[in-house]
């Protein structure tokens, strides 16, 4: 930890195994694009260099120049759905779909690419909306005027929220 930054180990086989569990507990496009390389939370940079790498790779990394790595002794309890999906599920899964984890992160860009387009089109809606160009306020005639469908009105206002630091939980955004 250096001040107001950190650095992680988070690694790619972190990133397959974010995503299915997200899959599994209905996470939308914003949690779905997994870890970023860099990402601020609560005023602290977090920097993750190793999401390209997998963690076989990392381990062999380490042997081959003769470093020790830390194994955090709770990883290998299944107590925790992270560690009962990366120890029991994920290897079946691998068994059948042996390159699974590249498609994973495949997906993951996709989706991430996905979530700048759905900010773009509610940063193109809400200028579309604004009052006399006050971005203060939003004009539910010109929603209307403008024949917005539900969707769109649900991005915008979830990109508004997230904007101005509250909470987005998506299931008490579903009427318009």
């Amino acid at each position: 930890l250096f001040g107001d930054h950190i650095v992680t180990s988070h690694h790619g086989d972190d990133q397959v195994e974010t995503l299915l569990l997200k899959i599994l507990r209905g996470g939308g496009v914003k949690a779905l694009k997994c870890m970023e390389w860099v990402s601020e939370r609560e005023g602290m940079v977090i920097y993750r260099p190793l999401l390209e790498a997998t963690k076989d790779e990392i381990l062999d990394y380490c042997v081959q120049h003769n470093l020790e790595y830390i194994q955090v002794p709770s990883n290998d309890s299944n107590e925790y759905d992270r560690n009962f999906f990366r120890n029991e599920v994920l290897p079946v899964i691998s068994i059948h779909f042996e390159s699974f984890k590249k498609g994973v992160h495949r997906s993951i860009a996709a989706l991430r690419d996905a979530d700048k387009c759905l900010d773009d089109l509610a940063r193109i809606d809400y200028n579309a909306v604004c009052v006399g160009g006050d971005k203060e306020k939003i004009s539910i005639a010109l929603i209307r005027q403008h024949d917005m469908p539900p969707h769109r009105v649900r991005n915008m206002v979830m990109f508004l929220m997230r904007k101005n630091g509250l909470t987005v939980n998506t299931n008490q955004l579903t009427h318009f």
